[in-house]
């Protein structure tokens, strides 16, 4: 050891400029200098990779100071954890550092710092010594693994401890030419030790091994050999087989080795480990795909082979037997009901056989369902300690996307200050339930949404920009992703929103984005924001263009895909030694998600060109959310920050986050072990339903399958969310399960494990009140349903001169009160004539007024009727008279349009209407609900059978005749049944109604009115002609007879008489 350090102080001195002078300075010295840089891994302990280079750490010791340090380093010795050192440094001795180390006979070293005390495991403290975790926290190690009774006698010669023994857990090195540590091939890997659970086992045993079912207290030592053959069932790879290869790796390979690279020397460490690689490679034909290995994928399909080969094959042949015996069973009963005696009760024989014959398959079935659960729980415990290994190890983490990685140490970080690093935070921290009336997932919601308003300063009319963001985040770990394209005008804080988020979640987990190059995010390495949100605080340039390119390809596959496959020619050698090239495709995995702001529209193009079709393939996987302008107060960063200095706003954050990471987690594990999944049938029945009552009451398009399966995967988030409230954040229902809550004998929380995820699993599915959020939720995706589409339907209606509050109006034509000649005077004698005519209505009311004066003795009710039908004549015939002595104001300017005359509000009155006609003042009129009521269910059978029709033109072919009779078209279709109306007979020829079936659908006076002047309305029903220049104030901007001005309907040429066709 003495001369060790003074060879590598001499090599480092020689390498210093100001250490040697030139004429000494050997160059020899000045290049093992050079190879030791690269040997140790690093230029600082921090960064080193101990995988890889712990075998050359000696390399960095040129004084026994420096040894000293390392020692401290191997203990975990920290400011606040005293370590597990081999020897107490503070008790060295005076100038114990001053002499150099001399070799003694028999003894070895005489110093303090020879490795014979130091490392001396007579010596209790160089038998625990370095026992720390890398959070310096003291392993859980088998107390007599530390015992140093256990490892030698009272003479204090070596034996065999006895747990080695029975765990066969001790090994000799037999090959005298092997002297280094580093140098050995373990004998077991260190990577994919975690052993399956003994009902797995013994299940495997039963379907492999030909074990006979049932068997009591088997165990899996007395086996030699299966959990080697369950591994290989699970990868494929024969296990003897992979321990030869680890042995092989020695013989061409030295941990020292100085002439290699630093992935030359990783490749050969991860071989010696047991791991795989950090690509997955074939070769075909001279071709190479390449892929960056992905260990979650691994485990997932370890995980679903057991599942496929074991559980699944066992599941059937259980239900099987089920279904067996109770076929035997029946055709017993059917035997003893036939020989049974004459005097028996055949009723009451077959009762008690049937009573018996439930009682023994419920008691099988219930012993089949108990193992099922076991079988099930040890898979999710074996799985929960792969999935723990991955996220430690050095040799699986940096196969794991960043973003993954970033939520795994964001959860740990935030439980180090948690009592006893638990994740119920619901014991810990006494969160619970406040309202009685609310679900679980509804306060985990208002937490969440409470908490971006009140702590991030998200102002606004509602939480849906923000919750977006969220539900978006979870797509990090999803099949399928769609680009958030969060748009809105300047100064409208979309980017201040995602700059928010990115505040209160674990660090790397939300990165800023931008452009990137043509060929960047295909080079087949896991990038610094795979796995991650990446938003960007403008539009993405490539994704602008309205016809796309390969920029918008790499996008959409992005999106369904989640990987790029990109070729490009690779050098290599041939077999005689020339360089040459072959043609690899390099597969890039992507399992970030992206969200853009931007002030462009929902469409993300520039200019006024059309997308293209692959531009719009690309809108099709993007989802667009609107920020609209508040008055909110400006909120300033260093506000922000302040705020969240606050220890109660710090204990929310802490909240967040681990909820956040928690799910995430539970998101991993479910990506790529489909057997995890919540069952989503009924969901998708219901959302089947919701989505026909779109298409068939309201005449509105229901979700494609790619909408559908963005629908499905927020559904799944939403249960992930709720179940992990349940398990980890409220008090009332984390206390049902005791493996998370439960504190031990001395008060302690049990410590977060991987495997306390299996109560969230346990519990994952969709409630009634998940499965109608993700539905309402996702009515975004939908141009028809979703908010930015109604408001562009009602600025084009309204740019129209179509208004909501025009459907608001009682239809008088249906009270019995409308009377031609009390709006308009006839202009012919054929109209003179019919004007005279008498109503249905007035005959109606002039016979009712009789039959009331004749039991009224006074008269009165008469007066009375005679005051209202006068009252109710004054507005109109008012209107009518402004409009003759102003004949020219035919509307007036407003916004660039010109608004008609709105006359139908003389025959049309607003709701609420007053139960009394004669009321003096509208605003003190109480409601008629009923009246009310019945115009709601009138609007409603009218939307759902035009609803109806559409859906049946739509469905007609294309060559259909056109036809003249708008009414035998309706009344003609091919169902005759509309909802709200039954199937009615045909109308006789002389009745003076319109077919019900065609009135449902047939517009009425009032919606009439809205787009043609009721004044020509008016006229129309006296069966006369109303010219553009008949009707004051429609005569200035519309040819087309009767209708209002400001609209223009589309021309089709000309008719066989040379005259223009209008489409109305």
């Amino acid at each position: 050891m003495s001369r060790l350090i003074t060879e590598n102080r001499r090599r480092m001195r020689h390498a210093g400029a100001a250490h040697c002078s030139n004429k000494s300075r050997s160059n020899k010295e000045v290049q093992e200098h050079n190879r030791a840089i690269k040997l140790v891994g690093a230029t600082s302990t921090e960064n080193v990779a101990l995988e890889y280079f712990a075998g050359n750490q000696y390399l960095r010791v040129t004084s026994p100071h420096d040894l000293l340090n390392l020692i401290r380093a191997y203990g975990g010795k920290t400011d606040t954890f005293a370590g597990y050192l081999p020897v107490d440094l503070e008790a060295l001795p005076p100038g114990a550092l001053n002499h150099p180390m001399k070799g003694v006979p028999k003894f070895g070293g005489d110093s303090h710092l020879a490795p014979e005390w130091v490392f001396n495991a007579k010596r209790a403290a160089a038998l625990r010594a370095g026992l720390v975790e890398f959070d310096s926290k003291p392993m859980d190690v088998c107390h007599e693994q530390v015992t140093v009774g256990e490892y030698f006698d009272d003479a204090g010669y070596f034996k065999i401890p006895e747990f080695c023994r029975r765990k066969s857990a001790f090994w000799i090195q037999t090959n005298p030419n092997v002297l280094h540590p580093y140098d050995m091939a373990l004998p077991r890997p260190i990577a994919g030790i975690e052993a399956p659970g003994n009902e797995l086992l013994q299940l495997f045993a039963e379907l492999k091994d030909g074990l006979a079912e049932g068997v009591e207290d088997w165990d899996p030592e007395r086996h030699p050999g299966i959990v080697n053959r369950f591994k290989n069932m699970c990868t494929g790879v024969d296990q003897t087989t992979a321990k030869m290869i680890r042995e092989a790796s020695d013989t061409i390979f030295s941990f020292d080795a100085t002439e290699v690279s630093d992935q030359e020397r990783k490749v050969a460490s991860m071989a010696k480990a047991g791991a795989k690689t950090g690509f997955v490679g074939s070769f075909e034909a001279g071709a190479a795909v390449i892929e960056p290995r992905q260990v979650l994928k691994q485990l997932g399909d370890e995980t679903s082979t057991v599942v496929r080969k074991l559980i699944a094959p066992w599941e059937k042949k259980k239900r099987e037997e089920i279904a067996a015996r109770e076929k035997t069973a029946k055709e017993a009963l059917a035997q003893k009901l036939k020989d049974a005696d004459g005097d028996q009760s055949l009723e009451k024989l077959a009762k008690d056989e049937d009573k018996q014959t439930k009682k023994e398959l419920k008691k099988v079935f219930q012993e089949t369902q108990v193992r099922h659960v076991k079988l099930k729980k040890e898979l999710f415990d074996w799985g929960a300690e792969k999935f723990l290994r991955a996220f430690t190890s050095r040799y699986d983490r940096d196969s794991i996307p960043t973003g993954y990685r970033a939520a795994w140490d964001g959860l740990y970080a935030e439980l180090k200050d948690l009592e006893d690093q638990s994740a119920c935070i619901a014991v810990s921290k006494n969160i619970q339930l406040t309202d009685s009336h609310k679900s679980v997932y509804s306060h985990a919601m208002n937490f969440l949404g409470r908490f971006f308003e009140h702590d991030c300063f998200c102002d606004g009319r509602d939480w849906r920009v923000m919750e977006s963001i969220f539900f978006q985040l979870f797509e990090t770990a999803t099949p399928t992703t769609t680009a958030l394209v969060v748009s809105g005008e300047p100064g409208t804080a979309k980017s201040m929103r995602l700059k928010r988020f990115q505040a209160v979640m674990s660090p790397n987990l939300v990165v800023n984005s931008g452009n990137k190059t043509a060929r960047a995010g295909m080079q087949g390495n896991n990038d610094a924001h795979n796995g991650c949100l990446a938003y960007t605080d403008e539009m993405i340039a490539a994704l602008e263009e309205a016809d796309g390119g390969e920029e918008i390809e790499f996008y959409k596959q992005s999106c369904t895909e989640r990987n790029i496959t990109y070729q490009k020619a690779m050098p290599v050698k041939t077999s005689d030694g020339l360089e040459g090239h072959i043609t690899a495709s390099f597969k890039t995995w992507r399992w970030g998600v992206l969200t853009i702001c931007t002030n462009r529209g929902g469409g993300f193009s520039k200019g006024t060109e059309e997308p293209s079709k692959v531009k719009q393939a690309m809108i099709n996987r993007s989802q667009a959310i609107h920020v609209r302008k508040h008055d909110g107060v400006a909120r300033p960063p260093d506000e922000f920050e302040m705020h969240h200095a606050k220890p109660e706003v710090m204990l929310r954050r802490t909240v967040i986050r681990v909820m956040t990471n928690l799910s995430l987690l539970v998101r991993y594990m479910l990506l790529f072990q489909p057997h995890l999944r919540p069952d989503m049938t009924i969901a998708q029945d219901q959302w089947r339903e919701y989505d026909k009552h779109l298409v068939e009451k309201f005449g509105l398009n229901g979700l494609e399958r790619r909408r559908n399966d963005k629908r499905t995967e927020d559904c799944v988030t939403a249960c992930i969310w709720e179940a992990v409230w349940k398990v980890f954040g409220y008090l009332q229902t984390s206390v049902l399960c005791p493996s998370v809550s439960k504190r031990d004998d001395t008060g302690h929380l049990p410590s977060f494990h991987p495997s306390q995820l299996y109560e969230v699993i346990r519990i994952l599915q969709p409630s009634d009140e998940i499965i109608l959020d993700a539905w309402t939720r996702n009515l975004e995706l939908s141009v028809s349903t979703s908010m930015t589409g109604n408001n562009v339907m009602s600025i084009l209606a309204e740019a129209h001169h179509f208004n909501f509050t025009d459907l608001l109006c009682r239809s008088l034509d249906e009270t019995g009160k409308l009377n031609v000649r009390d709006h308009v005077k006839p202009n012919s004698p054929e109209g003179e004539r019919l004007a005279k005519v008498p109503t249905a209505q007035e005959t109606e009311a002039a016979k009712a007024a009789t039959d009331a004066m004749e039991e009224d003795e006074g008269g009165e009710t008469a007066a009375m009727q005679d005051g209202e039908a006068g009252a109710l004549r004054q507005p109109a015939q008012n209107e009518q008279r402004n409009n003759a002595e102003h004949p020219s104001q035919g509307g007036r300017e407003v916004g660039g349009y010109q608004q008609p005359r709105y006359t139908r509000q003389s025959l049309f009155k607003l709701y609420p209407s007053s139960g009394t006609s004669g009321c003096p003042d509208p605003k003190a009129a109480l409601p008629n609900l009923k009246e009310i009521q019945n115009a709601t269910k009138r609007l409603r059978v009218r939307r759902e059978a035009t609803a109806k029709f559409r859906k049946q033109c739509l469905a007609m072919p294309a060559d259909r005749q056109k036809s003249s009779d708008v009414e035998q078209m309706v009344t003609g279709s091919r169902q005759r049944e509309l909802p709200g109306v039954g199937k009615t007979p045909r109308r006789p020829q002389a009745a003076p109604t319109m077919d019900r079936e065609f009135s449902c659908i047939a517009p009425d006076l009032l919606m009439v009115s809205i787009f043609y002047s009721p004044t020509a309305l008016l006229h129309w029903s006296l069966n006369e002609f109303v010219g553009p220049g008949d009707t004051p104030g429609f005569d200035r901007q519309n040819v087309v007879s009767g209708t209002h001005p400001g609209r223009h309907y589309v021309q089709n040429g000309k008719a066989a008489d040379n005259k223009t066709v209008t489409r109305l």
